[in-house]
């Protein structure tokens, strides 16, 4: 009889094995041991399984489709093999920080918590590169990006009915997402029992973590105010090759990923089909009224600012490729007409919260910030991009190791600062009503 693993560390993949590769040998840095990791292959080439066998680490399992599947059919294929009590999705180009499922762990036995939502840093890796011209998106890899108004340590619990409306407001605060979370895998059979499955398209990451807080216990939802994973983009990344410098590519990747689909509907139950980045987010929440009726009946999207959003897609230069479409006009004008909205500009009245001022009060305190927050092998080659919010650094000369180091400081620093303090994100969640408690202290110290 085979003993039950506490999480399982679900990896989907598709012919990115150097992506792979690194995943797993972070995976091997994880300091809680009681899990088992799988591996989709989504019908890949021979590499994806020599990289897992390379990896020579018992703890994976790996499984490969018999033809190319979409997107959250492979999912739901990986999904199909997870044996532990609690699951996290991972990205193959994303990865867990090493205390992430002790620390987890030790939320769930206290707090008999169903889903465990935490933060995420990024990662641009070594391959990345774009126009240099996009706000905040750095022209070359390599990068590390490092956010300033969260990782106070605090653990909260979340009010999910006000997480979900605000998900309607399309106001992802705290919000699940693949990487930047686990859940009781009961949920997950409760949804495939309820609706046949747990991905669905266009989002199967927004989708299912919608279809998760249906069925959770709103009680026992919690978010952890501290760096638990690190997200990656990658030029072979889903929505990251829109980004990147050659328009070829990024044409490319958009006709691969809607040819994966073949002749499902990309938003089923949902009546507007243009493909834009924020009706695919609208899609989410119309699927989650149809399939759960009785747990979203309640909840809808603000059609109003739907249309303001879809609006400035077809001006920006990151996110235009979703709506450069010959009929996409047509198809938002139509969307318009029934919905009796028309786009309008708003002034957008951002609320101003108190960030811990030694973060970008000065000049020589940002920098002595950076250097106590890693412990390198070599210097920082730059700073590259610094805002009350963020910082990017070019950490090219750090391996794994210290990247981790990087950020496990880097939230050690914020949260000495932040003892009897809410900051940032946390002050935005509370105003939003997404946060019902904020519980203090968070976990027990692990050396």
């Amino acid at each position: 009889m085979t003993i039950q693993p506490f999480f399982s560390i679900v990896i989907p993949t598709c012919n990115r094995p150097e992506l792979l590769e690194k995943n797993l040998e972070a995976c091997k840095l994880i300091t809680f041991q009681d899990f088992e990791i799988i591996v989709s292959d989504n019908y890949s080439d021979p590499e994806t399984a020599e990289v897992v066998k390379r990896a020579e680490f018992t703890k994976v399992r790996y499984y490969r489709t018999s033809e190319r599947l979409s997107m959250p059919d492979n999912f739901d294929f990986a999904w199909s093999y997870a044996n532990g009590k609690y699951v996290v999705f991972v990205g193959d180009d994303d990865v867990l920080l090493p205390k992430t499922l002790e620390e987890t762990y030790e939320i769930i036995t206290k707090h008999e918590a169903q889903i465990v939502i935490w933060n995420s840093s990024l990662f641009y890796h070594e391959d990345w590169k774009s126009s240099g011209k996009l706000h905040e998106i750095p022209a070359y890899g390599n990068i590390l990006e490092l956010y300033k108004t969260c990782n106070t340590g605090y653990l909260c619990q979340i009010d999910v009915n006000n997480m979900i409306r605000n998900y309607g407001k399309f106001n992802f605060l705290c919000f699940p997402n693949t990487h930047n979370f686990c859940f009781l895998k009961a949920l997950g059979d409760e949804v495939v029992q309820k609706t046949g499955r747990l991905f669905w398209p266009l989002y199967p990451d927004y989708t299912s973590s919608l279809l998760l807080l249906g069925v959770a216990n709103k009680d026992k939802v919690f978010w952890s105010d501290h760096n638990g994973s690190c997200g990656g983009r990658s030029f072979n990344s889903n929505i990251g090759s829109f980004y990147v410098k050659k328009h070829k590519k990024r044409k490319l990747r958009l006709a691969e990923f809607t040819e994966e689909f073949k002749e499902q509907d990309l938003m089923p139950y949902h009546p507007y089909k243009l493909f834009s980045f924020y009706n695919g987010y609208a899609a989410a929440l119309s699927l989650a009224r149809k399939v759960l009726p009785r747990e979203f009946k309640s909840y809808n999207y603000d059609a109003q600012k739907l249309v303001n959003l879809i609006d400035t897609e077809f001006n920006s230069p990151a996110l235009n490729q979703f709506v450069k479409g010959e009929n996409s006009k047509k198809l938002f004008e139509e969307m318009q007409g029934i919905l009796d909205v028309k786009p309008i500009v708003l002034k957008e009245n951002k609320p101003r919260f108190r960030i811990l001022m030694y973060m970008f009060n000065k000049i020589r305190e940002l920098l002595k910030l950076v250097k106590n927050c890693l412990v390198a092998k070599g210097p920082i080659n730059a700073v590259l991009y610094n805002t009350p919010s963020k910082v990017q650094l070019d950490i090219s000369k750090l391996g794994y190791k210290d990247i981790v180091k990087a950020i496990e400081n880097f939230d050690k620093i914020y949260q000495e600062f932040a003892v009897g303090k809410t900051e940032g994100v946390i002050v935005q969640a509370l105003q939003a009503g997404i946060i019902q408690k904020v519980i203090v202290p968070q976990v027990t110290p692990i050396k």
